[in-house]
Protein backbone atom coordinates (compact mmCIF):
# COMPACT_ATOMS: atom_id res chain seq x y z
CA UNK A 1 0.00 0.00 0.00
CA UNK A 2 1.33 3.19 -1.01
CA UNK A 3 1.30 6.40 1.39
CA UNK A 4 0.19 9.59 0.91
CA UNK A 5 2.70 12.17 0.49
CA UNK A 6 1.67 15.42 2.86
CA UNK A 7 3.19 18.46 2.21
CA UNK A 8 2.77 22.11 3.30
CA UNK A 9 2.57 24.62 0.05
CA UNK A 10 2.41 28.49 -0.66
CA UNK A 11 -0.37 28.41 -3.60
CA UNK A 12 0.93 30.71 -6.20
CA UNK A 13 -1.59 29.89 -8.61
CA UNK A 14 -4.30 32.14 -6.54
CA UNK A 15 -3.60 35.45 -5.11
CA UNK A 16 -5.54 37.71 -3.03
CA UNK A 17 -6.30 41.78 -3.55
CA UNK A 18 -3.83 42.35 -1.23
CA UNK A 19 -1.53 40.20 -2.87
CA UNK A 20 -1.15 37.15 -0.07
CA UNK A 21 -1.33 33.53 -1.48
CA UNK A 22 -3.27 30.93 0.28
CA UNK A 23 -1.23 27.93 2.77
CA UNK A 24 -2.27 24.70 1.22
CA UNK A 25 -1.90 21.27 2.45
CA UNK A 26 -1.15 19.08 -0.95
CA UNK A 27 -1.62 15.95 -0.71
CA UNK A 28 -0.19 13.60 -3.57
CA UNK A 29 -1.36 9.73 -4.06
CA UNK A 30 -1.07 7.62 -7.32
CA UNK A 31 0.21 10.90 -8.99
CA UNK A 32 -2.86 12.72 -8.42
CA UNK A 33 -3.18 15.19 -5.63
CA UNK A 34 -5.44 17.50 -3.76
CA UNK A 35 -5.07 20.82 -1.72
CA UNK A 36 -6.53 21.02 1.36
CA UNK A 37 -6.46 24.94 2.56
CA UNK A 38 -5.02 25.65 6.28
CA UNK A 39 -7.36 29.34 6.22
CA UNK A 40 -4.09 31.80 6.15
CA UNK A 41 -2.43 33.20 3.64
CA UNK A 42 0.88 35.30 3.10
CA UNK A 43 3.08 37.13 1.02
CA UNK A 44 5.40 35.45 -0.61
CA UNK A 45 8.72 36.60 0.58
CA UNK A 46 7.14 35.81 4.03
CA UNK A 47 7.25 31.79 2.68
CA UNK A 48 10.45 29.73 3.27
CA UNK A 49 10.34 27.34 1.17
CA UNK A 50 12.69 24.95 2.14
CA UNK A 51 10.94 24.54 5.24
CA UNK A 52 7.31 24.64 4.31
CA UNK A 53 7.03 27.51 6.62
CA UNK A 54 6.35 30.85 7.82
CA UNK A 55 9.45 33.03 8.82
CA UNK A 56 9.27 33.12 12.41
CA UNK A 57 12.35 34.97 12.13
CA UNK A 58 15.07 36.77 9.94
CA UNK A 59 17.19 34.26 8.29
CA UNK A 60 21.32 35.03 8.21
CA UNK A 61 23.73 33.01 6.66
CA UNK A 62 25.81 30.88 8.50
CA UNK A 63 29.61 30.42 8.39
CA UNK A 64 28.82 27.00 6.96
CA UNK A 65 26.76 28.11 4.27
CA UNK A 66 29.31 30.78 2.79
CA UNK A 67 32.13 27.72 2.73
CA UNK A 68 29.87 24.98 1.23
CA UNK A 69 27.87 26.89 -1.34
CA UNK A 70 29.04 28.18 -4.92
CA UNK A 71 29.02 31.92 -5.43
CA UNK A 72 25.53 31.59 -7.48
CA UNK A 73 23.67 29.87 -5.01
CA UNK A 74 25.13 31.77 -1.82
CA UNK A 75 24.12 34.93 -3.81
CA UNK A 76 20.36 33.53 -4.78
CA UNK A 77 20.22 33.09 -0.62
CA UNK A 78 21.49 36.49 0.15
CA UNK A 79 19.01 37.83 -1.73
CA UNK A 80 16.02 35.49 -1.00
CA UNK A 81 17.36 35.94 3.15
CA UNK A 82 17.52 39.83 2.64
CA UNK A 83 13.75 40.26 0.99
CA UNK A 84 12.34 38.11 4.18
CA UNK A 85 9.40 39.08 5.65
CA UNK A 86 8.62 38.08 9.27
CA UNK A 87 4.86 37.85 9.91
CA UNK A 88 3.46 38.69 13.62
CA UNK A 89 1.72 35.65 13.28
CA UNK A 90 4.63 33.35 12.09
CA UNK A 91 4.37 30.80 15.02
CA UNK A 92 0.58 30.51 15.01
CA UNK A 93 0.27 29.67 11.10
CA UNK A 94 3.45 26.95 11.57
CA UNK A 95 1.51 25.19 14.32
CA UNK A 96 -1.94 25.32 12.08
CA UNK A 97 0.05 24.19 9.37
CA UNK A 98 1.49 20.92 11.50
CA UNK A 99 -1.49 20.31 13.41
CA UNK A 100 -3.11 19.92 9.75
CA UNK A 101 -0.41 18.01 8.75
CA UNK A 102 -0.89 15.63 11.76
CA UNK A 103 -4.79 15.75 11.34
CA UNK A 104 -4.13 14.23 7.34
CA UNK A 105 -1.92 11.69 8.91
CA UNK A 106 -4.25 10.48 11.66
CA UNK A 107 -6.79 10.23 8.65
CA UNK A 108 -4.35 8.00 6.96
CA UNK A 109 -3.61 5.60 10.34
CA UNK A 110 -7.45 5.48 10.76
CA UNK A 111 -7.59 4.21 7.60
CA UNK A 112 -5.22 1.76 7.61
CA UNK A 113 -6.24 0.32 11.10
CA UNK A 114 -9.81 -0.13 9.77
CA UNK A 115 -8.09 -1.91 6.37
CA UNK A 116 -8.96 0.52 4.13
CA UNK A 117 -7.37 2.16 1.38
CA UNK A 118 -6.76 5.98 1.42
CA UNK A 119 -7.71 7.87 -1.10
CA UNK A 120 -7.66 11.58 -2.12
CA UNK A 121 -11.61 12.28 -1.43
CA UNK A 122 -10.81 11.09 2.17
CA UNK A 123 -9.50 13.98 2.60
CA UNK A 124 -11.87 16.45 0.60
CA UNK A 125 -14.20 14.92 3.21
CA UNK A 126 -12.62 15.28 6.34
Amino acid sequence: MNLPKVKPVLFTGKTYKDGTHPIMIRVTMDRKHTYKSIGHSVMSEAWNEEDCRVWDKKPVITKRQEGQLNSTRLEHLKTLYANAQIVSNAKHINSVITDAVADINLINKKLKINQKEFDISNIKNN
